[in-house]
């Protein structure tokens, strides 16, 4: 109910808005005319029509009996013939043309019909169709708001006076705002002469464009206010400011504020100078207009930067940029689960209140919502930086594309140049370095993989006070030591249960029958983000409890392929013998003194001291009292990898517990791994 006032008064400056673009006073003198002369036109052509039509007649009427009697003779013959079909002919072409004349006329007459019953009150169902006049000599429709022929969501309209700024300051902003604006528009500006589709009304297309316009530019100059479509336009900007909160930034083009608010100078020489005015309400509204746009914040072409308009345009663009920006902020899930407390931590490392640069990295395993954290931060610290960039999954743009797309998309968004291209990753970085020592900046760079991308992005880090750069990894060793730096954590059940049931239910309880169900699967998942978000997914689909059995009891054994893939990026990048210790672990050594096992890899030359560190660094195991843990989903992805299922038991490259009694018979089994543990114990 607190919307029904404000839906009002948009529905109040809609209407005003169709009615800018249709005239309220009758037809004007100039359709009259047109409709006199074209009535005149095709009476003349009906005439000669007639004309021609009676002396073919009349000439073939006195022809024929020579036409028999000289018929041996071709040239008499042909003669005769080619009279009689130019008469025709002419005569077919006169009333033809009385005829297109007579269409106009029609057309025309029509349209005034219209435009006297708007303006006595009367409306029809399908919306305002009426014919306007725009000063001009040009006639132009408004249509319904269902019917604006446009159709796009342009992000930014110019208003100007053609004779006065087309070839110049308003072509040159033009290029300006399309030139930054195509990465994220494909109609990014609106310029009445480029952007109208051939054959469409005028009037539509331009109200339209206003209505649909999150940003408009006015650039009032000397004869802006002469032109009574510009007046319109304007009156359409100031009530879309006023009921939509539509932006506007009015140039000042070699004008002064006094003069365009309170109607003096040339302003008001150029107001005066019109004769004639096809709605009074447009001459008296229109005054209002400029009063209002004066009193905005206004850019002054003779005042700012001493007159430079080059610079002018610069702030323009980039002020609009700014606004742009905001409407392109990181989508963010508005279900998000059990982030609170890291986003504490992450915003309590990053400490804004601290005037110096800051490197903040978040690593973990794939899959525990390191992107998802560092985004939530990003998105808090939008609005505090001018410069931004996010740059996502940088190891797979480096590995597709190379260091320089991935240098060259940084420059673009810190400079808002989006086709700056680097040709050689050493003068990619110092010009990264170059601009950012200048910029207060704010960086996202998501999936590192290695330290030497870190050094051909942000290089030593020495950027302006205040700068903040976040940084997600696997691998804690990408991070250098003068870091600050966060390990993302699992989810608890409570939280792994809510982010399932957001995924399975859209945020809803478990039915009764699957509740139970629900929290063994979720179980299965430890914790992890990723796997809840793909299982419950998969489970969205059906709601049949015997396949969700068949489900828990297929996850239990081996965990769901998607979230098995994401985990394995952190496994292959471990070395063939770090490999070896991992799968160990996975299927013998969890919960076991990691003392003991370095015995058994010592034994086996595989320099267990460094691949015990390089899987602490990628967070693939952790100590608890000296005792090895992991994550279940890890320890599934590792058996996986011991025991292929398109292999039989004998083939496993491990076995335990049942299996390996099957194989090998149980006190045989017994047997190896008691002499296995004291040998390698010393007993």
């Amino acid at each position: 109910m607190e919307d029904q006032p404000r839906q009002q008064r948009q529905a109040a400056a809609t209407q005003e808005l169709r009615d800018l673009s249709s005239s309220t006073r009758g037809p004007s003198t100039t359709q009259v005319l047109r409709v006199l002369m074209l009535v005149l036109l095709s009476g003349v052509l009906l005439l000669l029509a007639g004309l021609s039509l009676a002396g073919t007649l009349i000439g073939l009427a006195v022809t024929a009996p020579l036409f028999v009697l000289f018929s041996p003779v071709l040239i008499a013959s042909a003669l005769t013939i080619g009279l009689v079909v130019t008469g025709f002919l002419m005569s077919a072409a006169f009333v033809l043309m009385a005829l297109f004349f007579f269409m106009r006329m029609n057309s025309l007459w029509t349209r005034m019909g219209e435009q006297c019953t708007i303006s006595g009150g009367e409306r029809r169902d399908s919306g305002p169709s009426a014919s306007v006049d725009n000063g001009n000599g040009k006639s132009v429709v408004a249509v319904d708001q269902q019917q604006l022929v446009i159709g796009n969501n342009y992000y930014v309209f110019l208003s100007f006076r053609g004779p006065d700024t087309r070839k110049g300051f308003a072509d040159h902003l033009y290029h300006k705002l399309k030139d930054v604006g195509l990465r994220f528009h494909p109609n990014f500006v609106f310029r009445d002469n480029e952007d109208l589709p051939f054959g469409e009304d005028l009037g539509a297309n331009l109200i339209s464009a206003i209505m649909h316009s999150k940003v408009s530019i006015p650039i009032i100059s000397k004869n802006y206010a002469n032109s009574e479509w510009c007046l319109r336009e304007l009156i359409g900007i100031m009530e879309c400011k006023e009921s939509r909160g539509q932006i506007v930034l009015p140039v000042l083009y070699k004008v002064e504020t006094k003069d365009v608010r309170y109607l003096k100078g040339s302003v008001k020489h150029a107001f005066e100078s019109r004769k004639y005015w096809s709605d009074e309400a447009v001459k008296q509204r229109g005054k209002e207009a400029l009063s209002k746009a004066a009193e905005c914040r206004v850019y002054e072409s003779e005042n700012f930067a001493d007159g430079h308009e080059a610079e002018l345009v610069d702030e323009l663009v980039a002020t609009v940029m700014r606004k742009q920006q905001e409407d392109f902020q990181p989508y963010l899930h508005e279900n998000l689960v059990g982030n609170d407390d890291d986003v504490v931590e992450v915003m309590r490392l990053v400490d804004t209140a601290c005037p110096n640069t800051r490197i903040i990295g978040i690593y973990g395993i794939s899959g525990i919502g390191k992107t998802t954290l560092a985004t939530i931060v990003y998105e808090k610290l939008f609005d505090k930086f001018d410069c931004r960039s996010f740059l996502r999954d940088v190891g797979e743009k480096l590995k597709s594309n190379g260091i320089e797309h991935v240098q060259s998309q940084l420059i673009s968004d810190i400079l808002n140049k989006p086709k700056y291209k680097v040709l050689d990753s050493n003068e990619g970085i110092k010009m990264i370095q170059t601009n950012c020592a200048e910029k207060k900046v704010l960086i996202l760079l998501d999936d590192v993989n290695h330290q030497d991308h870190l050094n051909k992005l942000i290089g030593n880090g020495k950027f302006m006070r205040g700068s903040r750069i976040i940084i997600t990894c696997r691998d804690e060793a990408t991070l250098k030591s003068e870091y600050h730096k966060y390990k993302c954590r699992e989810l608890n059940f409570n939280n792994s249960l809510r982010l399932f049931n957001i995924h399975a239910f859209e945020g809803k309880p478990p039915p009764m029958e699957l509740a139970s169900l629900s929290s063994e699967i979720v179980a299965t998942t430890g914790g992890l983000p990723l796997a809840l978000i793909v299982i419950g997914s998969l489970l969205k689909r059906t709601k049949d409890p015997k396949a969700w059995e068949e489900y828990r009891d297929k996850w239990t054994k081996e965990p769901q392929r998607e979230v098995i893939d994401r985990l394995k990026i952190s496994y292959d990048a471990l070395e063939e013998g770090t490999k070896q210790m991992f799968q160990d672990i996975t299927c013998f050594f969890i919960g076991t003194d990691h003392r003991i096992a370095t015995y058994l890899w010592s034994d086996l030359q595989l320099y267990p001291r460094s691949g015990l560190q390089k899987m602490m660094e990628l967070s693939l195991i952790k100590y608890d009292d000296n005792k090895l843990r992991m994550h279940d989903q890890l320890r599934d992805l590792g058996r996986c990898m011991a025991r292929p299922a398109n292999k039989k038991h004998w083939d496993y490259k491990r076995l335990w517990d049942e299996e390996a009694m099957k194989v090998l018979g149980r006190e045989h089994a017994i047997s190896i791994f008691l002499v296995k543990a004291t040998s390698n114990l010393g007993l």
